[in-house]
């Protein structure tokens, strides 16, 4: 019926909208909105994270927050490679998931992937660039990838072919590796689970096509 055909072009447009929105050029100036705005995210009232929580006039910004994030994951696993390695041994797994399951580490990523949302930016995009007086190597804001401080600092390297400008790819790898006694690395035991759900772009058109497969086996 015509009502049918409606609606499927319907279904189209909306699939279209949401793809070329997900596909926006890149606005690096909109990095720098995201830095200065209020951080809200998960650690805003844990004291161990921001110790100034009651010091109205320290405002914990994004910019500070994604710092503060990467430098504590960063020591979480210098702490393991110097004192653990150091002392006890190799380093086992499960003591890496652990690390890899906390929630400044979660967060780390989380942060990550905001403010590539927000600018519709890659993590290479994002990266200090080479024409920067304070650029060291290329991609440093996609070396901030959990997974990745994990394979640099700890040695535990998963086999994945990742791209450097895809940011949470070495992650996802880790999501998928089963560790024992442990389960596997999404972290299901944390409450942090939420940050690594389905796209929901992704959950939208795969929606709309099971829609339009019922539409027209009418």
């Amino acid at each position: 019926s015509n009502l049918n055909l409606y609606l499927i072009f319907f279904i189209i447009f909306v699939i279209k909208f949401c793809l070329s929105d997900a596909n926006s050029v890149c606005n690096i100036t909109k990095f720098t909105e995201w830095k200065n705005k209020k951080y809200t995210g998960s650690l805003a009232k844990d004291s161990t994270f921001w110790r100034y929580q009651t010091q109205s006039f320290f405002q914990l910004n994004n910019g500070l927050a994604i710092q503060i994030a990467v430098s504590t994951c960063q020591q979480y696993f210098y702490n393991l490679y110097i004192f653990k390695a150091g002392k006890m041994g190799p380093i086992d797994i499960q003591t890496s998931y652990k690390q890899m399951c906390s929630e400044v580490c979660l967060e780390s990523d989380n942060l990550h992937q905001l403010a590539m949302n927000y600018t519709s930016c890659s993590c290479l995009e994002l990266s200090t660039q080479e024409n920067d007086d304070t650029f060291n190597q290329i991609g440093d804001f996609c070396l901030e990838n959990t997974a990745r401080m994990l394979c640099n600092i700890v040695g535990y390297c998963g086999v994945w072919n990742c791209r450097i400008d895809d940011f949470m790819c070495p992650r996802y790898e880790f999501n998928k590796k089963l560790i024992p006694y442990k389960g596997f690395g999404s972290c299901a035991r944390s409450s942090s689970l939420k940050n690594y759900q389905m796209n929901f772009l992704n959950m939208i058109i795969i929606l709309l096509i099971v829609i339009i497969s019922l539409i027209i086996t009418q």
